[in-house]
């Protein structure tokens, strides 16, 4: 063959071409499993979010709540000590009431 004869002939590169069907079904197959794998992805996610927030959220007892009032019942009601090293308690609240009106006087 000559030089110009070997320029001007075309190859045969059909048997080298990817079938656009099979690529089309291929392509839609990888579509559908990215698809799947996103929303399990999304899911998982949300699924660990919620159950992170039951978990982290804590609910009173009524038991909780009946010990806190008790509690608070002794400490606007009774002497208890705040601080011992200093020598500081509470008093009572009407105690503690009527002492501010003794010693301030009655606004009214």
């Amino acid at each position: 063959m000559t030089g110009m004869e070997e320029e001007n002939r075309v190859e045969d590169y059909s048997g080298d071409d990817p079938k656009s069907v099979e690529t089309t079904y291929i392509g839609l197959a990888f579509a559908v499993l990215l698809a799947v794998t996103v929303i399990a992805v999304v899911f998982l996610t949300y699924r660990q979010q919620y159950l992170e927030a039951q978990r982290s959220v804590i609910t009173p007892s009524f038991a909780t709540l009946k010990e806190v009032r008790e509690i608070q019942e002794v400490q606007l009601n009774g002497y208890t000590w705040v601080d011992p090293g200093n020598n500081r308690v509470t008093i009572p609240i009407e105690e503690g009431r009527a002492r501010v009106l003794e010693e301030y006087g009655d606004p009214e």
